[in-house]
């Protein structure tokens, strides 16, 4: 497998604000000014009673990671956490504790009470070494009768192959904002010979690339 880009890696910190705020709270256009300001953020909350009561967002904002120049592409504060979206998700990590620790020192914010409680998703591009639809098995024939009544109908000659696959959890049996869904979905514009695909996982950027590397070896190469 090789991989093409990562395009999302995102941090939920399911965090009750109440717990970290200030006892004596914080003046959300101060805490706004300052965000944009330290995170150079070219977008944020406009309508101010909107952001008090649904949650204030932040978008395209950059911070150095060890001299690394990384783009924000979300951060977002609500009253049950705290989303931090870049391009990768140990980044996205990195900006939220310092996201944490800066609150604690300009806001005066406290030292949570719940256990931290981060919940990620990535998204990569890869392209794959062998075919993915092998492993489909018999699910491949409903292609093949497909094909089979498009030329009884039109006369066409096409192949069916693999453009998304998905599976996730059901969600009536997993708690709110729990991500499961597993998808790899080909990429539009390029040939399906490229076996090129758009990667979606629950998982932190890192160990979405070694569960596509795994599926590869152990999947596709039989």
């Amino acid at each position: 497998m090789r991989l093409v880009a990562t395009e999302q890696g995102r941090v939920l910190d399911l965090v009750p604000i109440e717990e970290i705020r200030s006892n004596f709270g914080i003046y959300l256009p101060e805490l706004i000014r300052k965000v944009v300001e330290r995170y150079e953020f070219a977008a944020g909350p406009e309508n101010l009673a909107k952001a008090a009561s649904e949650g204030a967002k932040f978008q395209h904002g950059h911070f150095k990671v060890n001299d690394i120049d990384v783009v924000i592409k979300e951060l977002a504060i609500y009253n049950d956490g705290i989303i931090v979206d870049t391009f990768n998700s140990n980044m996205s990590d990195t900006i939220l504790d310092d996201l944490l620790v800066w609150t604690k020192q300009t806001f005066d914010t406290k030292d949570r009470i719940s256990l931290p409680s981060r919940i990620y998703s990535s998204v990569v591009v890869a392209d794959f070494e062998h075919d993915v639809e092998p492993i489909l098995g018999k699910f491949m024939e409903l292609g093949k009768l497909v094909s089979k009544s498009l030329r009884s109908t039109y006369g066409w000659n096409y192949e069916y192959n693999l453009q998304r696959l998905a599976l996730s959890v059901d969600p009536l049996v997993i708690p709110h904002l729990r991500n499961t869904q597993f998808f790899i979905e080909r990429r539009q514009q390029i040939s399906y010979s490229t076996n090129r695909y758009y990667c979606g996982a629950p998982l932190p950027t890192d160990q979405h690339i070694e569960l596509l590397e795994t599926m590869e070896q152990e999947l596709l190469s039989l």
